[in-house]
């Protein structure tokens, strides 16, 4: 699940498509350290044998997030996002029919591993009000991870351009389905025009 849900792939997929290919997103001064996961690994065994929580959900697969600084922010905004994800594929009751443990979700790579009937408009939407939700600041994100390539400005023009909400919606894309190719073709021409403009001024 750390790969359907890293933020910093996504944010990598969106640098890679206008031109930079530097691994600094991993570096990014936001992420949580892995001594952080201590806490939520002890929560790991909770209700071992069923039926499981949201709680329960969420507390594994937030910790597996925070493994290796693979995502973004802070321990209670990863936990925050990862409750969401969790009410977003149809909460505890779904994913408990559908014979997943907490493990189960935290190793899924991808929607089909979940063996849940998924309403893609309505994660993606649930997904997005999660972002918000959770105080991320995607468009800051997006920048901390250009490290000391982001041109001076570069943030305001995408401010100017975009929203939290648009970011949001290409994550919600790529979880739902990590091989859309177009998933960002609506904000990458804002985020080249900043790349190039504040570059040139």
């Amino acid at each position: 699940m750390t790969r359907l849900l890293s933020l910093l792939a996504v944010l990598g997929l969106l640098l890679a498509a206008c031109g930079d290919d530097d691994d600094t997103a991993s570096d990014d001064p936001s992420t949580v350290d892995e001594d952080a996961t201590d806490d939520a690994d002890a929560e790991d065994d909770s209700d071992a044998d069923g039926p499981y929580t949201t709680e329960d959900y969420a507390a594994v697969l937030a910790a597996d997030l925070q493994t290796g600084n693979s995502f973004p922010g802070t321990e209670e905004q990863i936990e925050c996002v990862a409750a969401g994800f969790v009410e977003a594929i149809g909460g505890a009751d779904a994913l408990n029919d559908a014979g997943l443990t907490p493990e189960d979700l935290a190793a899924a790579e991808g929607p089909d591993d979940l063996r849940v009937e998924l309403d893609e408009q309505a994660v993606a939407d649930e997904l997005v009000a999660s972002f918000n939700a959770c105080d991320y600041d995607l468009i800051r994100l997006l920048t901390e991870s250009l490290g000391t390539e982001a041109p001076e400005g570069f943030e305001d023009c995408v401010r100017g351009e975009l929203t939290n909400d648009d970011i949001a919606a290409v994550f919600a894309r790529l979880i739902i389905d990590p091989a859309d190719e177009e998933a960002a073709d609506e904000i990458l021409p804002q985020i080249e025009g900043c790349a190039t403009t504040t570059t040139e001024g």
